[in-house]
């Protein structure tokens, strides 16, 4: 039996082969006082920051501005009566 785990639903899509920890490899992992998740006492990154381009920026800021002039402009029409 292979030591990587075939994870079910993943047909034709790109899954990294993930393989179960061993009792012997139990010693590798850790915490620290902040309860940040260590491996042979590297930091294990949990996430990853993005930088999306100048105007997908734009363009989200465009949206939520329009989003909030539209509520803007339906409370007051609502308040008003028609």
């Amino acid at each position: 039996m292979s030591p990587y785990a075939e994870l079910s639903g993943t047909k034709g899509r790109y899954m990294p082969r993930i393989r179960s920890i061993t009792i012997d490899e139990l010693d590798k992992i850790g915490l620290d006082e902040n309860n940040k998740l260590y491996w042979e006492e590297r930091p294990v990154v949990l996430e990853e920051k993005i930088k999306l381009q100048w105007w997908v920026n734009l363009s989200a800021i465009a949206g939520a501005l329009s989003g909030i002039t539209l509520a803007v402009i339906e409370v007051l029409r609502y308040c008003s009566g028609n």
